[in-house]
Protein backbone atom coordinates (compact mmCIF):
# COMPACT_ATOMS: atom_id res chain seq x y z
CA UNK A 1 0.00 0.00 0.00
CA UNK A 2 1.27 3.47 -0.88
CA UNK A 3 2.37 5.81 1.87
CA UNK A 4 -0.04 8.65 2.57
CA UNK A 5 1.64 12.03 2.21
CA UNK A 6 1.38 14.63 4.93
CA UNK A 7 -0.21 18.03 4.36
CA UNK A 8 3.27 19.59 4.51
CA UNK A 9 4.58 17.19 1.85
CA UNK A 10 1.61 17.96 -0.38
CA UNK A 11 2.13 21.69 0.10
CA UNK A 12 5.78 21.38 -0.96
CA UNK A 13 4.75 19.13 -3.86
CA UNK A 14 2.29 21.78 -5.00
CA UNK A 15 5.15 24.30 -5.11
CA UNK A 16 7.13 21.96 -7.37
CA UNK A 17 4.03 21.53 -9.52
CA UNK A 18 3.78 25.33 -9.80
CA UNK A 19 7.42 25.44 -10.94
CA UNK A 20 6.87 22.72 -13.56
CA UNK A 21 3.77 24.43 -14.92
CA UNK A 22 5.51 27.80 -14.99
CA UNK A 23 8.47 26.39 -16.85
CA UNK A 24 6.25 24.66 -19.39
CA UNK A 25 4.32 27.85 -20.05
CA UNK A 26 7.44 30.03 -20.26
CA UNK A 27 9.22 27.61 -22.57
CA UNK A 28 6.18 27.33 -24.81
CA UNK A 29 6.05 31.12 -25.12
CA UNK A 30 9.78 31.32 -25.88
CA UNK A 31 9.53 28.58 -28.48
CA UNK A 32 6.55 30.31 -30.04
CA UNK A 33 8.53 33.49 -30.59
CA UNK A 34 11.03 33.96 -33.38
CA UNK A 35 13.56 35.62 -31.10
CA UNK A 36 15.78 32.55 -30.72
CA UNK A 37 18.23 32.45 -33.61
CA UNK A 38 20.95 30.35 -31.97
CA UNK A 39 20.42 26.68 -32.88
CA UNK A 40 22.00 25.35 -29.67
CA UNK A 41 19.85 27.61 -27.51
CA UNK A 42 16.75 26.64 -29.50
CA UNK A 43 17.57 22.96 -29.02
CA UNK A 44 18.10 23.53 -25.29
CA UNK A 45 14.66 25.14 -25.04
CA UNK A 46 13.05 22.22 -26.91
CA UNK A 47 14.84 19.69 -24.70
CA UNK A 48 13.81 21.53 -21.55
CA UNK A 49 10.22 21.68 -22.80
CA UNK A 50 10.35 17.92 -23.41
CA UNK A 51 11.63 17.16 -19.93
CA UNK A 52 9.03 19.38 -18.22
CA UNK A 53 6.34 17.76 -20.39
CA UNK A 54 7.54 14.35 -19.26
CA UNK A 55 7.51 15.39 -15.59
CA UNK A 56 3.97 16.77 -15.80
CA UNK A 57 2.77 13.78 -17.82
CA UNK A 58 4.12 11.51 -15.09
CA UNK A 59 2.42 13.59 -12.40
CA UNK A 60 -1.00 13.62 -14.04
CA UNK A 61 -1.07 10.28 -15.85
CA UNK A 62 1.66 8.17 -14.28
CA UNK A 63 1.65 5.43 -11.74
CA UNK A 64 4.06 5.39 -8.85
CA UNK A 65 7.05 3.50 -10.17
CA UNK A 66 9.09 4.39 -7.10
CA UNK A 67 7.80 5.14 -3.58
CA UNK A 68 9.31 8.62 -3.84
CA UNK A 69 7.35 9.49 -7.03
CA UNK A 70 4.73 12.20 -6.49
CA UNK A 71 1.59 11.82 -8.59
CA UNK A 72 -1.76 13.62 -8.69
CA UNK A 73 -3.43 10.72 -6.90
CA UNK A 74 -1.35 11.54 -3.81
CA UNK A 75 -3.60 14.56 -3.27
CA UNK A 76 -6.67 12.36 -2.78
CA UNK A 77 -7.74 10.18 0.12
CA UNK A 78 -8.53 7.57 -2.51
CA UNK A 79 -6.04 7.78 -5.43
CA UNK A 80 -8.62 6.08 -7.64
CA UNK A 81 -10.72 9.23 -7.39
CA UNK A 82 -8.11 11.03 -9.50
CA UNK A 83 -8.20 8.24 -12.07
CA UNK A 84 -11.95 8.80 -12.42
CA UNK A 85 -11.58 12.61 -12.70
CA UNK A 86 -8.52 12.72 -14.93
CA UNK A 87 -9.22 13.35 -18.60
CA UNK A 88 -8.22 10.63 -21.02
CA UNK A 89 -4.60 10.77 -22.05
CA UNK A 90 -4.30 12.02 -25.61
CA UNK A 91 -2.16 10.54 -28.35
CA UNK A 92 -0.33 13.88 -28.45
CA UNK A 93 0.76 13.43 -24.83
CA UNK A 94 1.68 9.78 -25.33
CA UNK A 95 3.82 10.77 -28.32
CA UNK A 96 5.40 13.69 -26.44
CA UNK A 97 6.42 11.37 -23.62
CA UNK A 98 7.94 8.91 -26.08
CA UNK A 99 9.75 11.78 -27.79
CA UNK A 100 11.14 13.04 -24.47
CA UNK A 101 12.35 9.56 -23.61
CA UNK A 102 13.65 8.45 -26.98
CA UNK A 103 14.91 11.76 -28.39
CA UNK A 104 16.13 13.59 -25.29
CA UNK A 105 16.63 11.45 -22.19
CA UNK A 106 18.18 8.39 -23.86
CA UNK A 107 20.55 7.77 -26.76
CA UNK A 108 18.43 5.36 -28.76
CA UNK A 109 18.52 3.81 -32.21
CA UNK A 110 15.31 5.69 -32.94
CA UNK A 111 17.30 8.94 -32.95
CA UNK A 112 19.48 7.76 -35.81
CA UNK A 113 16.82 8.01 -38.52
CA UNK A 114 14.53 10.81 -37.36
CA UNK A 115 13.02 13.08 -39.97
CA UNK A 116 12.31 16.75 -39.34
CA UNK A 117 8.65 15.79 -38.97
CA UNK A 118 9.58 13.22 -36.30
CA UNK A 119 11.45 15.94 -34.39
CA UNK A 120 8.59 18.46 -34.46
CA UNK A 121 7.05 19.15 -31.08
CA UNK A 122 3.39 20.26 -31.12
CA UNK A 123 3.95 22.73 -28.27
CA UNK A 124 0.48 24.26 -28.27
CA UNK A 125 -1.27 20.88 -28.34
CA UNK A 126 0.88 19.55 -25.50
CA UNK A 127 0.22 22.61 -23.34
CA UNK A 128 -3.52 22.40 -24.13
CA UNK A 129 -3.73 18.72 -23.20
CA UNK A 130 -1.74 19.16 -19.98
CA UNK A 131 -3.92 22.19 -19.18
CA UNK A 132 -7.00 19.99 -19.46
CA UNK A 133 -5.50 17.65 -16.85
CA UNK A 134 -4.55 20.62 -14.67
CA UNK A 135 -8.08 22.05 -14.84
CA UNK A 136 -9.54 18.68 -13.81
CA UNK A 137 -7.05 18.55 -10.94
CA UNK A 138 -7.72 22.12 -9.77
CA UNK A 139 -11.47 21.57 -10.05
CA UNK A 140 -11.22 18.57 -7.77
CA UNK A 141 -9.96 18.33 -4.23
CA UNK A 142 -6.38 18.90 -5.37
CA UNK A 143 -4.79 22.29 -5.02
CA UNK A 144 -6.03 25.82 -5.47
CA UNK A 145 -4.08 28.91 -6.35
CA UNK A 146 -4.30 31.91 -4.04
CA UNK A 147 -2.32 34.90 -5.23
CA UNK A 148 1.17 33.60 -5.87
CA UNK A 149 0.77 30.67 -3.46
CA UNK A 150 -0.76 27.24 -3.83
CA UNK A 151 -2.67 25.68 -1.01
CA UNK A 152 -3.65 22.09 -0.54
CA UNK A 153 -7.29 21.47 0.27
Amino acid sequence: MARVRTADELQRASQVLEYELGMLGSLSALLDSDTMKNAAAQNALVESFGIHTRVLHGFFFGDKRQPSDVVAGDFFDDPEEWRRLCPAQTETLRRACRMASKQIAHFTEERLNLTEEDKAWPFHDIVRDLSDALMAFLGSRGIHREGSKWRVV
